[in-house]
Parts: C-alpha cells; sequence; structure tokens
C-alpha cells in the first residue's frame, strides 16, 4: 500500500470515528467503502471489524453510564447465533440479495410512525442482535439497522449512540474470531491496524465534544436523514450488484 493511501485510510478512519460518535452509524460504512478500493472482500470485512471494534470500545468506555444493558445483553446474547450461521454462507449467497434487504428494512424502521401500545415481542433485541450479526458477516456495516431499532426506544441521543456501541463491540468481535477460523490472518495487518486504530480513538474523542451541543431535535433530524441516505445506498448497491 503507497502513502498516500495509508493516509487516506487513515484520515477517513478519524473522520467516520467521530461520524459515528455523533449519530452512532455512518463513519462504518463511510470507511468499509473507502477501504473496498484497497483490498479484496476477505480481508477488506475483518480489517474493518477491527478497526470499528476498537472505536466502538473507545465510545462506549467514554459513554459508559449512558448504555442501555437491557437492551445490549439481549442483543449480544444473539450474535454468536448470528455468526455462526453466517460463517457456513459467508461464500455462498449473494450480497446483493442481503444489501436490498437490509436497506428496505432500515426505511421502514426509520420512517414508520410509532404505534400506541405496541405489543410486547419477547426476545425482539436476541433476534436484533442474531440477524445483524448475520448480515455484518457479508456487508460489513449494519450498524443503521440496529439505529434504526434503538430510535423507537425513546432513548436520549446520548444513550442511542452508547448502546448501540456496546452492542456493536459483541459484533465485531465475533466476526473477527470467525474470520481468523476462516484463515484470516490479523498478525499480517499489525501496522495498518495500528494507525487506523489510533485515529479511530482520536475520532471518538472528538466527537463526544460535539455530540453534548447538539439538541436532541436537530439530533433527531441528522440522524433520520443519515438513515435514509444509507439506506438508499445499501439498496442501490444491492440492486446493482444482484442484477
Amino acid at each position: 500500500m503507497t502513502s498516500f493511501a495509508l493516509g487516506i485510510i487513515t484520515i477517513v478512519a478519524l473522520l467516520g470515528s467521530l461520524i459515528s460518535g455523533v449519530f452512532g452509524i455512518g463513519g462504518g460504512i463511510l470507511l468499509i467503502s473507502v477501504m473496498a478500493q484497497y483490498f479484496p472482500p476477505t480481508v477488506l470485512i475483518p480489517l474493518h471489524a477491527v478497526v470499528l471494534l476498537v472505536s466502538n470500545i473507545s465510545r462506549s468506555g467514554m459513554s459508559f453510564k449512558n448504555i442501555k444493558w437491557k437492551l445490549t445483553l439481549p442483543f449480544a446474547l444473539g450474535c454468536p447465533f448470528g455468526v455462526a450461521i453466517a460463517s457456513f454462507f459467508v461464500t455462498k449467497i449473494p450480497e446483493g440479495v442481503f444489501q436490498m434487504l437490509l436497506g428496505g428494512a432500515i426505511i421502514l424502521l426509520t420512517w414508520m410512525p410509532k404505534i400506541k401500545r405496541t405489543p410486547k415481542i419477547h426476545g425482539k433485541f436476541f433476534l436484533l442482535g442474531l440477524c445483524s450479526s448475520f448480515l455484518s458477516m457479508f456487508i460489513g456495516a449494519t450498524g443503521p439497522l440496529i439505529m434504526a431499532f434503538y430510535s423507537r426506544e425513546n432513548l436520549t441521543k446520548e444513550e442511542l449512540v452508547a448502546t448501540e456501541s456496546a452492542g456493536q463491540i459483541f459484533t465485531h468481535s465475533l466476526k473477527i474470531i470467525s474470520y481468523i477460523f476462516l484463515g484470516f490472518k490479523i498478525v499480517e495487518h499489525t501496522p495498518l491496524l495500528s494507525v487506523l486504530c489510533l485515529a479511530a480513538i482520536i475520532g471518538t474523542a472528538l466527537s463526544k465534544m460535539i455530540l453534548t451541543k447538539i439538541s436532541d431535535k436537530y439530533f433527531t433530524i441528522g440522524l433520520k436523514t443519515l438513515l435514509t441516505l444509507l439506506a438508499l445506498r445499501t439498496l442501490y448497491q444491492g440492486l446493482v450488484g444482484y442484477f
């Protein structure tokens, strides 16, 4: 990899972590879009997962008191099942199919009116952990899907970002382990990952200062706008990739 390419990816890692630290999402998709220009899928997904893991750990650590464990724990319990199932199909199912389903689900969850007296669905966050971790093995970044669910739970902006980050720690950790078992050699990429992870931590620290200064109203507008744009991008990629 050239010094120029390394510089570009490092800057994007910092910006991506900054964006995710403010809105809880977006940075992962930005980073994977740029990294995809330099790495094949079998290397791209686990490398991306390592950077996002560090970013989410730093974000969760800085906002630990805002994590809603009643959402995070069942989500975490579902993750191993999703990764285990996906490991059997990771090279067999077209990526475009999952992208189309993911994009459609995000738009539906983002804009569907909140239903009064919604029926209590037992285990919905367990299922969310299972499904998002399954999809993450194929498309790398499923933050928008998770955030679309969490944004319907009447959480503050700080709680949204912290809780989504905590859940993603389990997703990315298990994904990395799975790819190592599938043959990915993480040690070969230690220098690159060290630089990118440091940039991600710096981006997280900057984002915490910005998040506290954004009003809840503008945070919601920004979150829904970002979710929609990312969903439309995912749908488009799915359609192009499949057809």
